[in-house]
């Protein structure tokens, strides 16, 4: 279960935020995805868990990725996770006390 939506949620974040032109992303890609794929197998052929667990942990596993990636996208869509700074740009804190405040001169 807990392999499902970690391994599950590398995976998605290697998708959203890393571009396509290294060679790491697609090794990254691949091993989370053979985990995903191969960890619930391997418990039933070493006799850990039947078949019914293993597939009540993909499910429940499916469900925290599916809500971890939901409120990660809401928070980043409403602009309250931090966005990377384009070469040359200078970051801004919306938090930042002297960036805030408004000159009533």
């Amino acid at each position: 279960m807990s392999y499902v939506a970690f391994w599950g949620l590398l995976f998605s974040f290697d998708i959203i935020l890393f571009k396509r032109d290294r060679w790491w992303h697609y090794v990254l890609l691949v091993v989370s995805a053979l985990f995903v794929v191969l960890v619930g197998p391997s418990r039933i052929y070493v006799g850990d868990h039947w078949a019914s667990d293993v597939l009540g942990g993909y499910l429940f596993g499916r469900f925290l990725l599916g809500v971890g990636l939901w409120i990660y996208l809401r928070l980043k869509n409403n602009g309250l996770l931090p966005s990377k700074a384009k070469a040359g740009e200078k970051r801004i804190n919306p938090t930042s006390p002297s960036q805030s405040r408004q000159r009533t001169e």
